[in-house]
């Protein structure tokens, strides 16, 4: 099988489970079934993604994204602040 079998990795546009199972269901009918055939069938089958669940995961990781860099810039501006205020104490103080 090619690497796009696998969990998480690209999914071509014509693939889908109904596909899958079709395909799987003819070839199975044309030749001998035996267990191996069936394990390494199910395996592929829960190992399937269809692009539905692909595109909701990257959903999830865009969303993660924007809330790392939306606190990146929180902190960077709470730095500031604070800078300012210390700056403001010192001239208070005198001590600068």
């Amino acid at each position: 099988m090619t690497s796009w079998w696998r969990k998480g990795a690209f999914m071509p546009n014509y693939v889908t489970k109904e596909h899958f199972d079709a395909t799987m269901s003819s070839f199975r009918s044309k030749f001998v079934t035996n267990e191996r055939f069936d394990a390494a069938i199910n395996s592929l089958r829960e190992e399937f993604v269809t692009k539905d669940i692909f595109h909701t995961r990257m959903d999830e990781m865009m969303v993660i994204l924007q809330r790392l860099d939306q606190e990146r810039v929180f902190t960077a501006e709470w730095i500031r602040r604070i800078e300012a205020d210390v700056s403001m104490v010192k001239k208070h103080l005198k001590l600068t």
